[in-house]
């Protein structure tokens, strides 16, 4: 379960660092500080394309790329709401 909160965390800054700045630098810095805040808790994909394709090369379990998938929607789906609503 901790990989699910650990994703979507690290999902939501870089998605909201994307979404909200625009600026190259502090997306970097954006996605440095998800890998170096939560990369010990999951593998820190943060992108349902890596994720995507650890599971197709066999690296990630089904139920496992399921929960990061769900945390990485459930975190652009957060970003989107919020978007919105500014």
């Amino acid at each position: 379960m901790y990989e699910f909160y650990a994703e979507y965390l690290g999902s939501l800054l870089f998605y909201s660092a994307v979404a909200f700045s625009g600026n190259p630098l502090y997306v970097i810095a954006a996605l440095a500080f998800a890998i170096a805040a939560v990369g010990k808790m999951s593998f820190a994909h943060f992108n349902p394309g890596i994720s995507v394709w650890a599971y197709l090369s066999g690296k990630m379990s089904t139920s496992m790329f399921m929960v990061y998938l769900a945390a990485q929607v459930s975190a652009a789906a957060t970003v989107w709401v919020v978007g919105t609503l500014v």
